[in-house]
């Protein structure tokens, strides 16, 4: 999990990633119709945190440039 966020996001956001990820999972485990594939749906919960939080840091920089202008 750590490889894959860390792929996407700085360090200091990693571990928030992580751990949303963790309680997704925990939370939607009955959703996952396969045993097998435990490992891919829960790294895809990873990227679809990690876009969210992209996202979210997106939003608030264009806020910033604009409160600064």
């Amino acid at each position: 999990m750590y490889k894959v966020a860390r792929g996407f996001l700085h360090e200091e956001d990693v571990v928030d990633a992580m751990s949303e990820t963790v309680l997704t999972c925990y939370e939607k485990i009955r959703t996952l119709k396969q045993d097998a594939y435990f490992k891919t749906w829960m790294i895809r919960i990873m990227i679809n945190h990690c876009k969210d939080i992209l996202c979210a840091q997106r939003r608030s920089i264009a806020v910033e440039r604009v409160c600064l202008s």
